[in-house]
């Protein structure tokens, strides 16, 4: 995720050279983008207000057996706890953990068995919180990343999102927004944090573009591609919308 976007979404395709990265949109469709025969639409305002909405996360959190544990995969300590991913018996699955003390916490499914070189365990402190990370992978180059809030040494669910993800304070405000992006096009959306739940937004309906992708400089710039339109626009996130900084 630390490697610059390129300037196309045409030549990411070819060379898979973005920050997120380029993936598939034949393992899971989405909707968020003009697609089809949904036009793209050229923004007539210099700032783009977008659209957040309520979230609800799948995620589940339970006691865990261990006898229901196969074998862990990778783990790291957390919170005077330790995460870790883990197998089930007959199961091509593979599955978050966590343990504080002798008790042992089932987060669900965090991708495929045949992903297992995707995925990670991280974690970090959102909006003065501590939130385990822990990335999997659904398809070729098809990530999805679970966050679960550590409160007194229990993990509780905080946000699933598709795609590639990062963390990032995108209005300089001190609070972190997440940026996730998926697909080639690249569907993009930001995820901000309205306690208790997340709000999210779609940039590719917000711009009417159809691909966008996130471009890490001094700030994260959002790229928007057009329909007939060599080159790309170049937006910066404000708390008034996606101010087009670059025609």
């Amino acid at each position: 995720m630390r490697k610059s976007f390129v300037s196309s979404f045409l030549v990411c395709s070819i060379l898979g050279l973005t920050m997120f990265g380029c993936s598939s949109n034949a393992d899971k469709p989405s909707s968020n983008a003009p697609i089809n025969n949904q036009k793209s639409v050229l923004p007539t305002e210099e700032i783009v207000p977008l659209e957040f909405h309520p979230v609800t996360t799948e995620q589940e959190v339970r006691k865990l057996e261990k006898s229901t544990i196969q074998e862990v995969v990778k783990e790291k300590e957390i919170d005077h706890g330790k995460a870790f991913i883990f197998k089930k018996r007959n199961d091509s699955s593979l599955y978050g953990g966590y343990q504080r003390n002798q008790i042992l916490f089932d987060l669900g499914k965090i991708g495929d068995q045949a992903y297992l070189g995707i995925t990670s365990i991280t974690h970090i402190e959102f909006q003065e919180k501590l939130v385990l990370r822990i990335q999997g992978g659904l398809g070729a180059n098809y990530p999805q990343t679970n966050y679960y809030l550590i409160e007194s040494g229990v993990p509780k669910p905080f946000l699933q999102a598709d795609g590639h993800t990062l963390e990032q304070d995108l209005d300089q405000d001190g609070l972190k927004e997440v940026v996730a992006s998926e697909g080639t096009p690249a569907l993009t959306s930001i995820y901000k944090f309205q306690e208790p739940h997340f709000a999210a937004a779609s940039v590719n309906k917000a711009l009417g573009a159809l691909s966008v992708l996130p471009k890490k400089d001094d700030t994260l710039l959002f790229e928007a591609y057009y329909k007939n339109e060599a080159k790309p626009k170049t937006f910066v996130y404000t708390k008034q919308g996606l101010k087009l900084i670059i025609k």
